[in-house]
């Protein structure tokens, strides 16, 4: 039964793509948070006028991306988190780059043991797509959006976590489609009351 479980929850990371690679990084940290879910209790609670940043990273629907953000915790369940991220890929043979810049409205939805929070958010999106080599009329635009997603994030101690997310962007431009995706995981650093 151990090399069943092995065989389909942890893949050989050798010998294989990147997208491979990262599903199976994205099931081993996974899997270690719900470990530390079950083996310790946390003393640690979200509150508000609590701070924090993160940083992350994952795939899109068209390559790589990076994240990197700010939280801020109202009264209540709810958070802002003001953010901005990277995204670079190559579809259809194309070098495509977008940075982009969003405002999260958060509920904390979930909290199991002050330790695994999940939180829906959404916000508006604005970013800036690039692709070249294409026509000029086609090689830059500004968009603008609906963000919608859910986190979960996993606190180890008073001033760190670990977070996992899913985001789905609907913009208002099709140039470059006008919905998108991304998923990743990340690191939470509080910094305050």
């Amino acid at each position: 039964m151990n090399m069943v479980i092995e065989s389909t929850l942890f893949p050989k990371a050798m010998n294989q793509s990147g997208l491979s690679t990262f599903i199976y990084v994205f099931r081993l940290v996974v899997t270690a948070i719900i470990v530390l879910l079950f083996t310790q209790r946390c003393s640690a609670q979200l509150v508000e006028g609590q701070k924090a940043v993160d940083f992350g990273g994952g795939k899109s629907d068209i390559g790589l991306f990076a994240n990197a953000g700010f939280v801020f915790y109202l009264p209540g369940k709810f958070s802002i988190r003001a953010g901005s991220f990277f995204e670079t890929g190559n579809p259809y043979q194309f070098s495509y780059r977008n940075i982009g810049f969003d405002a999260l409205f958060r509920y904390d939805l979930v909290n199991l043991y002050n330790i695994l929070y999940i939180n829906p958010q959404a916000g508006p999106t604005i970013n800036y797509d690039h692709i070249s080599p294409v026509k000029k009329a086609f090689t830059s635009s500004f968009n603008a959006g609906l963000k919608l997603g859910i986190e979960a994030e996993a606190l180890l101690n008073e001033k760190f976590s670990f977070i996992a997310f899913f985001n789905q962007m609907v913009l208002a431009r099709k140039n470059f489609g006008n919905q998108r995706y991304n998923y990743g995981l990340g690191v939470r650093l509080y910094i305050g009351n």
